[in-house]
């Protein structure tokens, strides 16, 4: 099994902001202070790829469903779709109107919701990469999740309050 490590995930001792699994569980992802979005192979213990290409603090990322993909936010205010096979940014969303803290993908992996310092809450559709709709909260939320039914996004915020938000409200 994998031992405990530590792996140099930030160049320049940047801050880890953000880390997720692939869906099989063999890979990570990370953002960092750096700009940089990494891929890291579990088992080994190693880097795979490192995409570069944010212009500002790379504030969160998550793979696709089918983890071929990666998708990061931060504080250039676009959403980033990265092909990791080709290491490359292959689209990229927005600006949006704020700099973004938090991401959530879907459970269909069709629809990703955001969220930013300004307190606003989007819907993104990958097949068009268009927003579907926006609802400004009233704190910024640093975390999103959707509901297991995915009639709501759920957000956390510094208020010490988390607030659900029908999707409804945001279409």
């Amino acid at each position: 099994g994998v031992q405990t490590c530590a792996l140099p995930i930030c160049a320049q001792g940047g801050t880890v902001h953000h880390i997720s699994f692939s869906a099989d569980g063999k890979y990570l992802v990370s953002s960092c202070g750096d700009n940089m979005v990494k891929v890291w192979d579990v088992a080994g213990q190693k880097e795979l790829k490192a995409l570069k290409g944010s212009k500002d603090m790379v504030t969160a990322a998550l793979f696709s469903q089918d983890a071929t993909k990666v998708y990061s936010i931060g504080f250039d205010r676009h959403v980033r779709v990265w092909d990791i096979a080709k290491g490359a940014e292959i689209a990229a969303y927005g600006p949006t109107a704020d700099d973004l803290f938090a991401i959530a993908l879907s459970k269909d992996g069709k629809t990703l919701a955001t969220s930013g310092y300004a307190g606003n809450i989007t819907l993104w559709n990958l097949s068009t990469g268009k927003s579907q709709g926006q609802k400004k909260i009233k704190f910024g939320p640093y975390c999103l999740m959707f509901s297991p039914d995915e009639t709501y996004v759920v957000s956390g915020h510094d208020n010490h309050s988390i607030y659900l938000t029908a999707l409804k409200e945001l279409k």
